[in-house]
């Protein structure tokens, strides 16, 4: 099946939706039934829906059985659903994982996970997928009375596998439900397992959207907002800063957080992006906006020209975003603003449709020089002629030259795409990522919108010219985004001055392959990217996106890319976090003593090997 695929790349959709049916058998049958008499909830000033337990198979379990399980694809051997009926206690190993039951009547004691990219895997003692808050606190106050250890996974989007757990690991995604809508305030409460995409769909009908949005919209509501996610716009935080209100079910009992709390909300904010590390978060009160339409505009320009006019692109656009591509003198600039929806089968003047024949005949042509009649190149798109044309089967991504080549192949898309489109927002902030990947992103500060220091332009300067000086095979693009501050201590993001500007640059190595050798080469081949950027973090006072940081593999126990036999990088992260967030890892290990004081949520390696010691003032409020 893979020499199949490899050959023709599959539909991911497909290959994620084979999958779930295998593992969750008759399911699908009754799947169908219950979303045939699903009716959307009517529109209004409010909306409250009850979150008790529902006896029976819900239509949340089945979405979720053919939804978050799905888009895990291959790294979940078996889908697993919760047994009806009251939480039992437990005693000992084993015992927890007895009185749950595979889809399907099988019982199964360990389930195995990889991450969207492939870059990670777990194999858990068990996956629970409870229905409600109380069965939430049910495992989490058992695991603490037994010393085990808990995580909250979601999608398994991360790209380092943030979320997994060897022990329990704890997917709210049947705890979907939009809970109450306020016209008025346009404020949101949702449960956390709920996906972006399908909280989108239903705030259409009260013509209210998000803030803003990552690159895509797969992510749980409490994966998105607990591990920081962000979109781009100078004047627009990071998501976190948009959760008023949340639900945590601790290892100590459940707790009601808002930012009008007593304590001035200062363990709510702690809490809206602490990674999972003092509980599970099981519903969020988000503050949205009016549902809009956005003009972008995308042009390609040297980087002299985008030096030119950067302080005032930041500052006349909402969102503005570049993709720097490597080897080469083009930047693709993407702006979007708000603008009135187009009018119903009425072309709009001066818009031209564009050819897409002529936007990937530069891949198509590469592709077919490189490996002649073996692909039919008309059926795939831009990300799947880019895959290809890195693919370590029949060419070389490591040869520097080869990567000009597609670099340049990919410029010359991109200028046959300048123009402009009307969308909505959500259609047109979320972008396409490509296939599996390592990425590695991080964020800095860059003085202000109407004061900016020029950090972030010399930040990507100084990494271009260390990719030409050192001849690293850096593919494209190298995405540079940009937001305010957030108010959330654990943020990369975070100042106490909310017109603080913050740029974040992600650099990436795609994993093309199936092949193990093959992306054992890759990694390497990152960290060794890695390595040679480095030194700039120190020097920007940047910090890597908390989904994105690596721990190094000495730490780890692991063979992923950052070897570091010597617990060097190791302590260089500490020092990193320890300078930019020491006093607030330090509020965090005093805020996971008072919640979790037994680390049943804390003791992931992130936590105990980066955050923990590059914690300061541990008793500071």
């Amino acid at each position: 099946e893979r020499e199949r695929e490899r050959k023709s790349p599959p539909c991911p959709a497909m290959s994620s939706l084979r999958l779930a049916v295998q593992g969750v058998g008759c399911g699908v049958r009754r799947w169908a039934a219950a979303c045939s008499r699903r009716q959307p909830p009517l529109p209004g000033r409010s909306l409250q829906r009850s979150t008790h337990h529902r006896a029976g198979l819900s239509v949340s379990r089945s979405r979720v059985l053919l939804g978050s399980v799905a888009v895990v694809g291959a790294g979940i051997a078996s889908a697993v659903a919760y047994t009806q009926g009251t939480p039992q206690s437990f005693a000992g190993s084993g015992a927890l994982e007895a009185t749950f039951a595979v889809a399907g009547g099988d019982r199964q004691q360990h389930v195995s996970m990889d991450n969207w990219s492939g870059t990670h895997s777990v194999e858990a003692s068990l996956l629970f997928s409870p229905e409600t808050e109380d069965e939430v606190l049910a495992v989490l106050l058992e695991a603490a009375a037994k010393g085990r250890r808990v995580r909250p996974v979601g999608s398994a989007l991360s790209p380092n596998g943030l979320a997994f757990e060897e022990d329990i690991m704890v997917n709210v995604g049947l705890m979907d439900e939009l809970v109450s809508v306020d016209t008025a305030t346009k404020q949101v409460t949702v449960q956390a397992g709920a996906r972006v995409s399908k909280l989108v769909e239903d705030l259409k009908l009260y013509n209210l959207t998000l803030v803003n949005y990552a690159s895509i919209a797969e992510q749980q509501l409490g994966g998105f907002t607990q591990v920081g996610a962000h979109g781009t716009g100078a004047t627009i935080p990071p998501v976190d800063e948009s959760v008023v209100a949340l639900k945590l079910m601790t290892p100590t009992g459940p707790v009601r957080l808002s930012k009008d709390d007593p304590d001035g909300g200062h363990l709510f904010r702690l809490a809206r992006l602490s990674l999972g590390s003092l509980g599970v978060v099981t519903e969020v009160t988000l503050q949205c906006t009016d549902a809009h339409h956005l003009r972008e505009e995308l042009a390609v320009l040297t980087r002299a020209q985008v030096r030119n006019n950067h302080a005032r692109r930041l500052q006349q656009n909402k969102h503005v975003k570049y993709l720097w591509i490597p080897h080469t003198d083009s930047v693709v600039v993407l702006t979007c603003n708000k603008t009135a929806p187009p009018v119903q089968n009425a072309p709009a003047a001066g818009f031209k449709e564009p050819d897409e024949n002529k936007r990937l005949e530069p891949l198509r042509n590469l592709l077919k020089e490189k490996t002649g009649s073996r692909f039919e190149v008309n059926k795939f798109s831009f990300a799947q002629l880019r895959d290809l044309l890195l693919d370590p089967s029949f060419t070389d991504p490591h040869d520097v030259a080869w990567i000009k080549r597609v670099n340049a192949a990919e410029a010359e898309f991109w200028k046959r795409s300048e123009g402009w489109r009307v969308a909505a927002d959500k259609d047109v902030l979320q972008f396409e990522c490509g296939g599996q990947q390592w990425v590695w992103e991080n964020a800095f500060e860059a003085g202000t919108l109407q004061q900016p220091s020029g950090a972030d332009l010399e930040f990507m300067s100084e990494v271009l010219e260390t990719i030409e000086r050192e001849n690293i095979p850096a593919p494209s693009p190298i995405e540079q985004r940009w937001t305010s501050a957030s108010q959330s201590p654990l943020s990369p993001a975070y100042s106490e001055d909310p017109a603080s500007l913050f740029s974040w640059v992600g650099v990436i190595m795609y994993l093309p392959t199936q092949d193990p050798e093959a992306r054992r080469k890759l990694g390497d081949e990152f960290g060794r990217y890695q390595d040679k950027i480095w030194p700039l973090l120190p020097k920007y006072s940047a910090i890597t996106h908390w989904a994105k940081v690596e721990v190094p593999s000495a730490a780890a126990g692991t063979d992923q890319a950052g070897a570091d036999s010597d617990g060097t990088r190791l302590q260089a992260l500490r020092d990193l976090y320890r300078a930019r967030l020491g006093p607030q890892l330090g509020q965090l290990v005093k805020a996971q003593a008072l919640l979790d004081p037994k680390r049943v949520c804390s003791s992931f390696p992130l936590f105990e090997h980066v955050l923990r010691p590059a914690a300061t003032n541990p008793n500071t409020q």
